[in-house]
């Protein structure tokens, strides 16, 4: 091998380290990294994308999102600025093979049936009037974990429904810190807390194993049926059979022990060994849709940015170096401003703290195989979105770079279009060295605006120009 070609293969194989090294940090352009020799006058050049606002979830033709936590929402709320959401679930409850009731042999039937509902937070207003009612669902629930657009399917008799208020619950359970979870406590019919003992005092087979009892009692549906102004996050659904027993106690005065009457529940609840499947709809998007003065995000299930990259006229750029220089790309970086409106007036629905960007095609894939930005066949072409300044609606994108150079050279003839999403992001504590754990799609109410602005449409790119003369200074000798 001639001196000439083993320093072109030497060069080549620098400039690739340096490039994947400046494409892992998100936030750096790499400059400083290159030998002296390498080093010609950096380009400043900017190239505009385009932006519009898309239904979430289109790489899969329709809204559903890919929710794999147990957690569900439940209410309805909206805005003038970004419209309405409603939220709502169906949930399954773990059986232990071969259930009985632990005390059916000491007493004569159930009391009261209550379902409890915990949450640890809510989005919207503290005082909104709402109500949730409780359906028997008649089906078993599929095992999916996508978000789903339609129950008809599900939907059995009605049991019970509650009114409250999101900031009060009807009690309140608190930790150390003076937080905790709030409960909502549904009465639910007396009937149906006789059908579970009566079949267990008879050792009925729908308690066997938990696909037994799922044909027989699939579980339940939950939601609004009246009022609109807050969403919960419920941690954990829970139906209770209340029953009284009498029991030995000691009296506190006297400390002769007595017989007395006390309540005692059997308790089943959903775990995520069965299936709770969650639904969001969203109401009043289509003039989002068609404004073309601004491009939208609305979690969940709602709305996200689609964005064009231009990365053919990149690649020409590239190719159009004076005589006796070639060109690399070191860095590209966007930034995304969103409204003032927008931070001011979306107070019910909160602003997303981290976007995500990624191609359109890999969307799915990305959210089924529980990716992050660092997973290997994903870290060079998605990237974060980080608020500049926390609780503002500006958000960087540090050196996407990468993704770039990917599709230029795999689809040279086509630009690249990516999608901006909102994502919730769970990271390591610092003294684990901070990287990211996960990202998920963003379910609690979540909105921003962003006006589409030559500021808004402009990705910066810096392009090294490496001299030929300089190149050849530092063959590699045979």
């Amino acid at each position: 091998m001639n001196r000439t070609i083993k320093g072109w293969l030497s060069v080549g194989v620098v400039l690739a380290i340096l490039l994947v090294g400046c494409e892992n940090d998100q936030h750096a352009t790499g400059l400083d990294l290159l030998p002296e020799y390498l080093k010609g006058e950096p380009i400043s050049k900017d190239f505009a994308l385009t932006l519009r606002t898309v239904p979430a979830g289109t790489e899969a033709g329709n809204n559903d999102i890919y929710v794999g936590s147990a957690l569900g929402y439940l209410g309805r709320m909206s805005s003038e600025e970004f419209g309405g959401i409603e939220t709502e679930y169906l949930t399954q409850f773990r059986i232990p093979s071969g259930f009985r009731f632990k005390d059916e042999s000491v007493i004569t039937g159930i009391d009261s049936v209550r379902l409890y509902i915990y949450y640890d937070g809510f989005a919207g207003d503290t005082i909104s009037s709402m109500t949730v009612t409780a359906n028997r669902v008649k089906q078993p629930l599929k095992h999916n974990k996508y978000s789903i657009t339609e129950v008809k399917e599900y939907v059995g008799e009605e049991l019970g429904s509650l009114s409250y208020w999101a900031g009060r619950g009807s009690q309140r359970i608190k930790d150390n810190s003076g937080k905790g979870n709030y409960i909502l406590s549904i009465a639910l019919p007396k009937e149906l807390g006789e059908e579970f003992f009566t079949r267990s005092k008879a050792g009925d087979p729908v308690f066997a194993n938990q696909a037994a009892f799922d044909k027989w009692f699939p579980g339940l549906y939950l939601h609004t049926t009246a009022g609109q102004g807050s969403v919960i996050r419920v941690t954990s659904t829970e139906l209770a059979f209340w029953y009284s027993k009498e029991v030995e106690v000691e009296d506190t005065k006297t400390k002769k022990k007595k017989k007395e009457i006390k309540p005692f529940a059997q308790r089943l609840i959903h775990t995520s060994e069965v299936p709770q499947l969650s639904r969001f709809a969203n109401f009043r998007v289509d003039q989002l849709l068609e404004d073309q003065g601004f491009a939208t995000i609305k979690a969940p299930a709602g709305l996200w940015i689609k964005a064009t990259l231009p990365t053919r006229a990149i690649a020409k750029e590239l190719k159009e170096a004076p005589a006796g220089y070639s060109r690399t790309l070191n860095a590209v970086t966007y930034t995304l401003q969103g409204t003032t409106a927008s931070a001011a007036t979306a107070t019910k629905y909160g602003i997303p703290e981290t976007l995500l960007m990624l191609p359109v095609d890999s969307t799915k894939t990305f959210f089924e195989k529980e990716l992050t930005e660092n997973s290997l066949g994903a870290a060079y072409t998605s990237f974060i979105g980080e608020m500049v300044v926390r609780g503002s609606s500006t958000y960087h994108f540090g050196n996407i770079g990468s993704a770039i150079i990917k599709h230029i050279k795999e689809e040279p003839n086509k630009d690249l279009e990516v999608y901006i999403l909102p994502v919730e992001l769970t990271k390591a504590s610092q003294d684990a060295g901070g990287a990211t754990i996960s990202l998920t799609h963003l379910v609690p109410p979540s909105a921003v605006k962003f006006a589409i602005t030559p500021q808004n449409t402009k990705l910066e790119a810096t392009i090294i120009p490496v001299s030929y003369t300089h190149l050849r200074a530092h063959e590699t000798p045979e």
